[in-house]
């Protein structure tokens, strides 16, 4: 057999239209495949060459494993995905879903998908089943590139992510925050679900965990930084002042810790500014925005800290 070397590399995808919202995140639609035996990827299109979500079950076409499987037991809807680390030849293949495209004849894994909006956070539906042995976890991530054309390479600007290790066999809710760090727009997304989270997204078959380690997951989304519908979430520690503004915005932390993430949306959830503060009293600029309301979210790298608007005169 082939030795296998699966390095995961950044690809944009023109497959596929820009700003789709997670395209099948709700895993309704599913694709019968063949390979040495019969198995469904999420997603329409016989060739796969038009889904959104993938795995690694095309490893079954050259004798390999499956490791995804359509859940009949959803949290929305009819269907789910059931996601399970298992092993192939002399190799550990964490059970993944998410956008990236096997290529057998460069032995490669490619990661991406065309995407140019910001989304503020992710949000999914779970339950866990851990293997047990060397305490595996499930691992959800989310990473934003932008392709820099000078240097030649894809460069993150947006990132977020989540452990999971506590079993539960109920379906649960998890939600993360996005960070980013420039208001440019990206243009890939990289999501990634797996049942093992020791995977390693530059050489996939080094990647660690236990055989059996099994995530369910249904109804992903990515959630917009702010919408006119979101309700306030006021820290007592934050003090924002004027408001409404015309230049400038005193921005007063108090007691609150260093290297804090500040994020501009305007109405629409497009991000506009973005800042790290580190600490005490911060000066904001909003003399380039335009008239209108505007949401101010203060977060560290896991947490909301403070959600309000102001309006700019």
């Amino acid at each position: 057999m082939r030795r296998l070397t699966f390095t995961l590399l950044l690809m944009v995808s023109a497959t596929f239209a820009a700003n789709a919202q997670l395209t099948n995140g709700d895993l309704e639609t599913w694709t019968a495949f063949t390979g040495t035996a019969s198995y469904n990827e999420p997603g329409s299109g016989p060739t796969r060459t038009t889904h959104f979500l993938r795995t690694l079950n095309e490893l079954n076409d050259i004798t390999g494993p499956i490791s995804v499987f359509r859940a009949d037991s959803a949290h929305g809807g009819t269907y789910a995905a059931r996601i399970r680390s298992v092993t192939f030849a002399t190799y550990f293949i964490p059970g993944f879903l998410g956008t990236g495209d096997i290529n057998f004849g460069a032995a490669t894994m490619y990661l991406g998908r065309q995407y140019t909006s910001q989304p503020n956070s992710f949000s999914t539906w779970y339950k866990y089943a851990p293997a047990g042995g060397s305490g595996d976890s499930a691992k959800f991530e989310v990473i934003f590139t932008k392709y820099d054309a000078l240097n030649q390479v894809s460069v993150p600007i947006g990132w977020g992510s989540s452990a999971v290790t506590t079993p539960t066999s109920t379906w649960t809710q998890l939600q993360f925050n996005i960070t980013w760090d420039t208001v440019a727009a990206p243009d890939t997304a990289i999501i990634i679900a797996a049942a093992s989270g020791g995977y390693n997204i530059n050489n996939f078959l080094s990647s660690v965990g236990d055989i059996g380690s099994t995530l369910w997951v249904d109804d992903m989304t990515l959630q917009s930084g702010f919408v006119s519908t979101d309700p306030e979430y006021i820290n007592e520690n934050v003090n924002i002042y004027p408001n409404p503004a015309t230049d400038f915005v005193n921005i007063s932390l108090g007691n609150l810790p260093e290297n804090l993430k500040l994020f501009v949306y305007d109405i629409n959830g497009k991000q506009v500014m973005y800042k790290v503060m580190n600490g005490g009293n911060y000066l904001l600029d909003v003399s380039s925005l335009a008239h209108g309301v505007y949401g101010i979210v203060i977060q560290d790298n896991f947490n909301l800290i403070h959600r309000s608007r102001i309006v700019k005169q």
